[in-house]
């Protein structure tokens, strides 16, 4: 996933915050996300399939996504 296409489709304040959390630039927290959100997809659906028992909820995700941008600085 390109940072551009990721900064297209995600809110603004969501990278903005994440941002802000994690003490990067936005530039820097969506070339992060461009790495760490397909490797997420492919966790959470390895064969192509989410079954809705391995979904995590939506605050744990961007939490952990937070925490892992943290831990790039």
């Amino acid at each position: 996933v390109e940072p551009a296409a990721l900064d297209r489709a995600l809110e603004p304040s969501l990278v903005d915050g994440l941002a802000e959390r994690s003490g990067q630039e936005r530039s820097s927290v969506l070339d992060g996300l461009s790495v760490l959100l397909p490797r997420l997809v492919n966790l959470a659906a390895p064969d192509g399939k989410a079954e809705s028992a391995r979904l995590p909820d939506a605050s744990q995700l961007l939490g952990a996504l937070g925490g892992l941008l943290g831990k790039r600085a």
